[in-house]
Formats: structure tokens, C-alpha cells, sequence
């Protein structure tokens, strides 16, 4: 399995930087934080589904999310290592439909 290391590469490339610039400006509050009720500017892009170097995930559109730095670095790195999105809405719902709560799990 690749590390986050061996992707460096597509990060540095100049058409990630105008991707991720023109995601932040049409979506610039964090996706996550609005799914849980808040508000909060957005300042990283969150590739959804992990792309562990595929190409077309990584430049997939709907891929990306907008989200915040504590979002990226808690919501979505929990995300990746369990596959459910942690958290709850403020009814108490999870906030992943494909918990299992939802799913009988």
C-alpha cells in the first residue's frame, strides 16, 4: 500500500492548486460542519472517497469536499480509517447514511 508520502507529487502539481482554489471559492464554507449545523470557513479540500493514487479519483470533482483544518484532520481522517463519518446532527442523528444505525448494523 501506498503512504500519503508517494502522492506528494500530485499535490505539487499546478492544476491541483487551481482545482482546489476553484472548489474553496464555489464551495467556501466546510461540508462537513454544515452537515452537523455550523458554520465554518473552509480552508482545506478533502478528497471524500480516498484516492491512494489513482488518478481519477484524485481529480474527480465530486470527490473533493471543502472543510475546515480540525474537520480534515479529525472528521475526515476517521472517515478514511473506519469508513463511517463521525458526529451527529443536532436531532442526535449520525451524520453518515450509511451508519449503522440507519442500516440496522
Amino acid at each position: 500500500m501506498k503512504t500519503r508520502f508517494q502522492y506528494t507529487r500530485l499535490y505539487n502539481d499546478p492544476r491541483w492548486r487551481k482545482l482546489r482554489a476553484e472548489k474553496l471559492k464555489q464551495q467556501p464554507l466546510c461540508e462537513y460542519c454544515l452537515q452537523a449545523g455550523r458554520t465554518t470557513a473552509a480552508d482545506t479540500v478533502d478528497h471524500f472517497k480516498p484516492h491512494h493514487g489513482d488518478q481519477g479519483r484524485f481529480w474527480a470533482w465530486d470527490n473533493l469536499r471543502s472543510c475546515c483544518t480540525p474537520c480534515h484532520n479529525g472528521v475526515a481522517a476517521v472517515k478514511d480509517s473506519t469508513g463511517v463519518i463521525p458526529g451527529c446532527n443536532a436531532n442526535g442523528e449520525p451524520l453518515d447514511p450509511n451508519h449503522p444505525w440507519y442500516t440496522g448494523g
